[in-house]
């Protein structure tokens, strides 16, 4: 049992999707993990990156390290892929040196049977959205709850009346987790472009030589920047970058509709309350979203069905009640984020940090 008088417990946090700093959703939901855990009374020691091997010396030594250890599920389990299947490893060593484990912001999808055994041994599971819940409550035995993506939680929520469309103007197209889905955004903004306002930006940063094949072959996440730079010059004019989540959103503020492959793409359209379409990714990430929010579901669309005329002729603007639905939805999963962070106490005897 943790002393109650000592020090704040110690976390290990697995699955670390920000190691590099180079994808904004995951900086920011790195960001929130370590926010939440010094506003409840919870110290960050050691982050493991994603995948790491499960024999790794490093990730082995943060488990023994760590009074509570913490999964950061985000997209990573689903289809019980050879990506995932570190953490599931990290799980049992950890509960083998009888730790507690936290499992939180998970998607969980389709994942093999042979895997329930260890998901029951978890301390405290909590999804990111009521489908994957439902799959863990199989899955563990018990029954399991949900919030939104942490990448959704803002200390100080800005208020939705100076998030409206009254000045937003033109349409920011984005990227996927599939470079052939990429493609296709890249060239429906570049032909909408000669209609209407358009551009390009990802959500992740350039990196830092555009064009470097050393530096796209080092890191996945530059794949688009090399393919806008490099392959696609007569797009050129279209793309451009943020350097920070922060100046993502702030972008993001300006357009009337966001129009993206990409799951964290759609959390900042929620927190701007920038109208959006989604294509359809490698899991149901974007339909569990647009469902928990309480969205129309037409804003989700195969990447076969994206062209100009579908995103040209439809409004795609906030009906009264999507914007109600947002507020609740954004609120509810900020409320659930400081309950869960609080209840990470219970598991090792500690007192809770007064809130500020």
């Amino acid at each position: 049992m943790h002393d109650r008088l000592g020090s704040a417990p110690r976390l290990t946090v697995l699955n670390d999707t920000d190691s590099n700093g180079v994808h904004f959703g995951c900086s920011r939901v790195m960001d929130n993990i370590k926010t939440l855990s010094a506003r409840y009374g919870l110290r960050v020691g050691n982050t493991v990156p994603a995948a790491t091997p499960a024999f790794s010396p490093y990730m082995r030594r943060a488990i023994r390290d760590a009074d509570i250890v913490m999964i950061n599920g985000e997209g990573t389990l689903h289809h019980g892929r050879r990506r995932a299947r570190w953490l599931i490893d990290a799980i049992e060593y950890a509960k083998s040196g009888d730790k507690p484990v936290a499992l939180v912001n998970a998607l969980y999808q389709d994942n093999p049977e042979l895997w329930d055994p260890i998901i029951s041994e978890l301390d405290i599971i909590c999804a990111r959205d009521a489908q994957s819940a439902a799959q863990l409550t199989r899955a563990a035995g018990r029954q399991v709850g949900y919030m939104g993506d942490l990448a959704l939680y803002d200390e100080k929520p800005p208020s939705p009346e100076g998030n409206r469309n009254g000045n937003r103007n033109g349409m920011l197209f984005g990227d996927s987790v599939h470079v052939r889905t990429t493609r296709r955004l890249l060239a429906t903004a570049g032909r909408i472009s000669r209609l209407a306002p358009a551009q390009v930006m990802p959500i992740t940063r350039s990196c830092s030589r555009p064009g470097s094949r050393q530096a796209a072959a080092s890191d996945l996440q530059t794949m688009y920047s090399y393919y806008c730079h490099r392959r696609v010059l007569r797009f050129r004019g279209i793309v451009s970058f943020a350097e920070s989540s922060h100046a993502y959103m702030e972008i993001l503020r300006r357009f009337a509709l966001s129009v993206t492959g990409r799951f964290h793409a759609l959390c900042f359209a929620l927190l701007t309350r920038t109208p959006f379409v989604a294509i359809a990714s490698n899991s149901w990430k974007m339909d569990a979203i647009i469902h928990d929010a309480g969205l129309d579901r037409k804003r989700l669309i195969g990447p076969r069905m994206l062209n100009p005329e579908i995103i040209l002729d439809n409004d795609w603007s906030y009906s009264d009640e999507e914007r109600e639905s947002i507020d609740r939805y954004i609120e509810t999963s900020r409320i659930k984020a400081k309950e869960f962070f609080l209840s990470l106490h219970a598991l090792v005897g500690s007192t809770p940090a007064c809130e500020i």
